[in-house]
């Protein structure tokens, strides 16, 4: 759809509020013509926003262009905003007023994706349209029809049939056998409790042990158990190929462990303490998960199968972890390259026939295959793009088993729907089990799953079955489903602590909705849980156990049936030897190094200074202990530059992590490749500081002595970059990093024979002497100095004697150069392989655990309640915002020429009503956000910007204004009510009315609480994903209230709902609506929202992709503007 024209179609003798300002704000019609469009008439002027768009303030088109008057049901007038603030999901049993033509465009490409995907014509049931030309034809034929509709199917298909792909992954059956995952619960106080200066104290620890040293002799209490959280409780499942699986529920419902667990990612066991006489450690994960037979995870697992399941599965994880330099392109190309030796045969790279080139088609990047991945701080592709890149990485090779983690965060319907359109497809051509969670799925993404499985509290499945049975199940129980609501938001509300505003039966136990527990129990009651029993005592279709090492096993029948063959193929860790792996990473590595061109800079500008300023303070000195000096300040510089590069590679350890789930290469290829790749940047270093400082300063003029100066000091930069390496391999975050990395510092400072004689040091200290390697690296070079031919006389050993360089009271000889590279070689190599043993043995990521802080369904209740008028903030000037022909214009990331983002926008903002902007992934969403709201610091902006018909400045404007990004970022040391209160307290002025008005800040502060529902959460800390916390549904209510502390009149809002659930989004976007009517403006990006959300706005701003704009106006009653303008195209 790219439509020429853009007509914004307001009935003026209905509702002229937005039109009219919207035409004063351009200046194309005076202020006079308000009261003749407040008194009924039209105007016939129209209003050019550029070449492909024009604003008319008719409603009505042409005769021929307007569908039936009959065909479009008469819609009321909104007139307040009384239903958009009822409560969810009782609210939406009143909305029988919206028209019938959203469900029939849903129920046709529900049909349609269904008989593109569907392996054969019995897959899905008939449905009969008489009205419909494909109803007419067979199944198999319209199978055909539509998939020769599609450029990419015809070219995947063409790839298939040449490479003979089908037939190389073997069906993979997953049973879940009494699977229970537990974690350590976190309490208020004690060893799980969020850590604090007090309790991470050796004080605290000296508490405890003093308190027990008290109770000693007492009567001993029961030894207690371990508080633990259920995250998955009995799960019984049975998952076959050629099918896709839908994993859906609330908060905290198990959903990445279900997937984890059915990846075999869940290990490792937490102890309890044990009563006497002994005890057995509690085991995180019980019950077993079986591949074929095998054993992959839980009770009774072989470890020695940890290969084959990661090599069987793909893990597609819910956060975005990539090296931000490196293209989308290049991204698939090195995932291929490390796990299929044909790619990395195929020279052609990312060739379009190719599998990297089918896949970049298939998720739509090929247009952005050349443009960086980039993150928060480096400019690159979309945040929808980019978890397409995440999901692509782990496509580009071949896996039985694909496990995605809320894949559709970030991205729009249509792109949603296209993805799992292909995932569909490609599971049933080839034989993969695919199982995908999604937090807000709309309904023609649903109807693309074969099965769902419904989490609810404490990870209990309360149904697990076909699509189509669902939500029929839970009607049955009682639960009925509001005319307007999507299944997946019925499945949800039901799964949830609100499923009592959707009860309308008796047969619980205490007489109102069920609890969790009843739900779980009344399932296994269930024909849908007896299916699930029967599959699991039925016989294994592929029986892979005894394979291993054995070809007559059961099951096996040789490679022609698929057993040992494939098991042997998977059973192999790395694809590529190790060398090449080390290749891999180096090329990787160095073309990450290349393009940070800011760091190389920075580098060459503090080497040439730092050399410059030394060499002339020292500029040709005779004095030795200038030498010494010198010598020493090289080195400390050297470690300074290896220290504070440290930090870095913790956060590349994300990226390591997830390449080694799906043993991309191994530790020490990735540790040696990294450190290989950044030898041009240590040679920059050393030559340029070494240089300037050798020559300068009037060390020996010898090629031999000054070559072995060179040598020295670049080994010495190897090693250190080396030994702050480890450390960051094993330090938990970049703060233990400095830390530990100062430490090394002090320590290599005051043992190296510098600032302490080495003839002085004590004999108990003396082993640090000698296992420092600035001590073998100092002494190396004062030698190289010392005992050249310029001083033959002897002075150099008196020189070397006077501070203290004897062994065995003798000088030392020129061996010990030798000596010291033969001393760094090894300390090298041993820091590289601790490296790596730390990356494979230690995982530094968050470890999961219970939270007291959850609410409990009795806790919960009707959570989303109405507030009144005063439960807002009201200390604020409202602000319309207007801009026109708004454009953006950026360098692309590779080459020199110029990038639209933005082509010629226009629009208003209002006081009291609250905008979406919405499009496709790269269409410029949070693009236009940043422009309007002064964010954008690089590129090419044109165009106008008003506030209240003046010209937007940026001071007043940032007073005036906030903005909630996509991601959250708070103290995570502070309370809710800190947090908010840092923000007052810094973005008010004394003089705000704030301060005059009744309860001063504290009571602004409770307002802002109260009015995004955080009473409950005001006194918890914020905490961290390492430590826990408040919710990642908190966190985003957290994130507007801090904005809202500050008093704005107008408040941008970045992705408010994504990774949300149904449930969780009406949270936030309730929040927003209570906020907007008290007279805000109020602009939000926002993906795949659900009716009950988009009902919440009252305007949208449509883009596609270039930033062109598609439809922007009034939403009207039910979104009836909206549906009518596309209508009439």
């Amino acid at each position: 759809f790219s439509p020429t024209t853009l007509d914004l179609r307001n009935n003026m003798e209905e509702d002229s509020n937005l039109a009219e300002p919207l035409l004063e704000a351009v200046g194309d019609v005076p202020p006079s013509s308000s009261a003749t469009a407040s008194s009924g008439k039209t105007t016939a002027k129209s209003v050019s926003f550029g070449e492909d768009v024009t604003l008319s303030p008719s409603l009505s088109r042409p005769a021929s262009n307007n569908p039936p008057a009959s065909s479009i049901r008469e819609l009321p007038r909104k007139t307040s905003y009384v239903d958009r603030r009822s409560a969810w999901p009782r609210s939406l049993s009143d909305r029988s007023d919206r028209g019938d033509h959203m469900e029939q465009l849903v129920q046709s490409r529900r049909e349609s994706m269904k008989l593109v995907l569907g392996p054969d014509a019995d897959d899905y049931p008939e449905v009969e349209d008489p009205a419909s030309s494909l109803s007419r034809m067979s199944a198999s034929v319209r199978r055909a029809a539509l998939e020769d509709q599609s450029a990419f199917v015809t070219r995947l298909r063409s790839y298939l049939e040449r490479t003979g792909y089908d037939e190389q992954l073997p069906p993979l059956e997953i049973r879940l056998a009494q699977v229970n995952y537990r974690v350590p619960s976190r309490g208020d106080t004690g060893e799980n409790s969020i850590a604090t200066i007090w309790n991470s104290s050796p004080l605290y620890n000296i508490q405890k042990f003093g308190k027990k040293i008290l109770r000693r002799g007492k009567e001993v209490d029961p030894v207690k158990e371990p508080r633990v959280t259920n995250v998955l409780t009995d799960v019984n499942l049975v998952l076959r190929p050629r099918r896709m699986y839908l994993v859906i529920g609330p908060p905290l419902s198990g959903k990445t462990s279900l997937l984890r667990a059915i990846a075999g990612n869940l290990q490792g066991e937490f102890k309890k303490k044990q009563r006497p006489g002994g005890g057995e450690g509690l085991a995180h994960l019980t019950g077993r998960v079986l591949y074929n037979n095998l054993v992959a995870a839980g009770d009774d697992a072989d470890d020695g199968l940890r290969t084959l399941v990661k090599n069987l599965g793909a893990f597609v994880r819910q956060t975005d972890s990539h090296a931000p330099r490196l293209t989308v392109g290049e991204t698939f190309l090195f995932a291929g390259e490390c796990k299929d030796d044909q790619i990395l045969k195929n020279k052609r790279g990312y060739d379009p026939l190719g599998k990297v080139g089918v896949t970049l088609e298939g998720l739509n990047l090929a247009y952005v295959k050349d443009t960086y991945v980039g993150n928060e701080s480096i400019r690159g592709v979309s945040g929808g793009q980019r978890r397409r890149v995440t999901l692509g990485e782990m496509l580009v090779f071949d896996t039985p088993l694909l496990c995605g983690d809320e894949i559709s965060t970030g991205l729009d319907t249509a792109s949603t729907v296209e993805i799992l359109s292909i995932l569909s497809f490609v599971s049933r051509l080839l034989n993969q089990t695919t199982i995908i969670s999604l937090l807000q799925p709309s309904p023609e993404a649903v109807s693309l799953f074969d099965e769902i499985i419904l989490l609810s509290d404490g990870g209990r499945v309360i149904y697990s079955g076909p699509t189509e049975n669902a939500t029929a199940y839970f009607h049955n129980l009682g639960y009925a489903q509001p005319e307007s609501m999507d299944n997946a938001d019925y499945l949800l509300g039901v799964s949830s602590s609100d499923r009592h505003l959707l009860y309308r039966g008796e047969g619980s136990a205490s007489g109102g909705a069920h609890t969790t527990e009843e739900l779980a129990e009344l399932f296994r009651g269930s024909q849908e849980y007896a299916k699930v029993e029967e599959g699991l005592r039925a016989e294994w279709d592929e029986d892979w156990r005894g394979v291993l090492g054995n070809a007559t096993a059961p099951g096996g029948g040789g490679e022609d049936e698929g057993g040992p063959g494939h098991v042997e193929r998977y059973s192999q860790k790395y694809k590529n030897p190790f060398w090449t792996s080390v290749v891999l990473n180096m090329k990787r590595s160095f073309k990450l190094w290349k393009r940070d061109r800011t760091f190389i800079r920075a580098g060459i500008i503090k080497n040439l200074a730092m050399g410059l300023s030394v060499g002339a303070v020292f500029l040709n000195t005779n004095v030795n202990s200038s030498f010494f000096g010198v010598l020493f300040q090289g080195n400390l510089f050297i470690m300074l530059g290896a220290m504070t590069s440290a930090p870095d590679k913790v956060d590349d350890r994300a990226i390591f992590y997830k390449h080694a789930d799906s043993n991309f290469y191994p530790a020490l290829a990735y540790i040696i490749g990294q450190a290989l790749a950044l030898i041009p940047q240590m040679l920059i270093d050393v030559l340029l500081f070494g240089i300037c400082v050798y020559w300068m300063v009037g060390f020996v003029a010898t090629a031999k002595g000054f070559f072995i100066y060179l040598a020295l000091f670049f080994s010495f930069n190897f090693t250190m970059g080396q030994l702050f390496g480890c450390l960051a391999s094993f330090a938990p975050s970049r703060t233990v990093v400095q830390a530990g990395g100062a430490l090394i510092l002090l320590l290599n400072t005051l043992f190296c024979g510098y600032i302490v004689a080495p003839t002085v040091i004590p004999p108990y200290y003396i082993w640090l002497y000698w296992s420092m390697p600035l001590s073998w690296v100092y002494r190396a070079l004062l030698l190289n100095e010392f005992t050249s031919k310029d001083y033959q006389d002897g002075s150099g050993d008196e020189a070397m004697e006077a501070f203290g360089f004897l062994h065995n009271n003798e000088p030392y000889s020129r061996d010990w150069i030798a000596y010291c590279f033969a001393y760094l070689l090894p300390f090298c190599g041993l820091c590289m392989i601790l490296s790596a043993v730390c990356l494979t043995k230690l995982r530094l990521e968050g470890a999961q655990t219970g939270t007291p802080d959850m609410p409990t369904e009795e806790e919960e209740g009707d959570t989303v309640h109405e507030l009144s008028q005063d439960d807002t903030p009201q200390d604020f000037v409202p602000v319309n915002l207007s801009f026109e022909n708004l454009s953006y214009e950026v360098k692309a990331s590779k080459g020199s020429e110029q990038v639209t983002l933005l082509d010629n926008i226009s629009g208003i903002f209002q006081a009291g009503r609250m905008c979406a902007l919405m499009g496709e992934s790269g269409a410029g969403k949070t693009t236009l956000l940043d422009v309007i709201s002064m964010r954008k610091q690089s590129g090419n902006i044109t165009g106008d910007i008003k506030l209240n018909g003046f010209p937007q400045e940026a001071i007043g404007f940032r007073r005036c204004s906030g903005y909630v990004e996509q991601f959250d970022v708070q103290s995570a040391e502070l309370t809710v009510r800190e947090t908010i209160r840092f923000s007052a307290e810094l973005r008010l002025e004394s003089s705000d009315p704030v301060y005059d008005s009744e309860g001063g800040i504290e009571g602004h502060i409770d307002t802002i609480i109260k009015a995004l529902e955080l009473t409950r959460e005001a006194d918890v800390l914020v905490g961290s994903e390492d430590d826990g916390g408040l919710t990642f549904e908190q966190k985003k209510r957290l994130s507007i209230a801090v904005e809202l502390a500050a008093s704005p009149s107008i408040v941008f809002l970045d992705e408010p709902t994504s990774g949300l659930d149904a449930r969780a989004a009406m949270l936030v976007m309730s929040g927003l609506r209570k906020i907007c009517d008290s007279g805000r403006t109020v602009v939000a990006t926002i993906h795949q929202p659900s009716s009950a959300v988009f009902d919440k706005f009252d305007d949208l701003l449509l883009l596609k992709k270039g930033g062109k704009t598609v439809f922007f106006g009034e939403l009207g009653p039910c979104s009836s503007n909206l549906v009518h303008y596309f209508e009439g195209l």
